[in-house]
């Protein structure tokens, strides 16, 4: 749970919100470029992130109050969770606006079962085995997600210059980062204290165990 609130509060600002304008444009083509530019910001969120945990190493050993042998996985784990979650929840939010709510229930429910099947699978792994069903469930669902929307025009209307229509997408919903991005990150912050709290001063399983007895 740990590995899922540190995740969560970096999935919460790695996009923008960018990914919660999805379904607002009227053109669809304004609707695959904001697709894009979750995807975009994602992946750039992914490689930041990895130069913070490179040239910080030690400084987040202590913040996390993880151990050498913990530190390796769990920072690859918190990008890869950050990671499979984004791309879900935009081709989440792309099949909301084509209105295909079927093949959203079917995913949330395999997201799930998979996620459930791969930790019992790998459970000698103790609590890693969560994190890795969970990046897992939550990939191939995002797969299943998009070859389902492989009959859409992403390029539809056309345009030359994908970065200036990427510009201007993003300039045009630029309230998204600049107003809702800050109130998102402080009910983030605020829902998890607790979790970061016990997880820095005891173990994972306190964590745990707090965490799904508050749900």
């Amino acid at each position: 749970m740990f590995y899922f609130t540190i995740a969560g509060v970096l999935s919460s600002v790695s996009m923008g919100k960018y990914e919660t304008a999805i379904v607002l444009p009227k053109k669809n083509i304004d609707g695959t470029i904001m697709v894009s530019i979750g995807l975009v910001l994602s992946v750039l969120s992914g490689i930041f992130l990895s130069l913070i945990f490179v040239f910080f190493h030690s400084e987040l050993l202590n913040l996390f109050n993880l151990t050498e042998i913990e530190q390796k996985p769990a920072l690859g784990l918190i990008i890869f969770l950050m990671l499979s979650y984004n791309v879900y929840i935009v081709f989440d939010n792309w099949l909301n606006r084509v209105e295909n709510f079927s093949l959203m229930a079917k995913g949330k429910v395999m997201q799930k079962s998979i996620t459930i099947i791969i930790s019992l699978a790998l459970s000698s792994l103790g609590h890693f085995a969560l994190s890795i069903g969970r990046i897992i469930g939550q990939t191939l669902t995002a797969i299943i997600f998009w070859a389902k929307s492989r009959d859409v025009k992403w390029n539809q209307g056309g345009y030359k210059n994908a970065i200036s229509e990427l510009k201007r997408v993003a300039i045009e919903y630029n309230h998204f980062p600049l107003y809702l991005l800050p109130s998102s990150l402080a009910n983030k912050f605020s829902n998890n204290i607790p979790n970061l709290l016990l997880g820095k001063y005891f173990s994972f399983d306190a964590t745990g165990y707090y965490a799904w007895s508050f749900r």
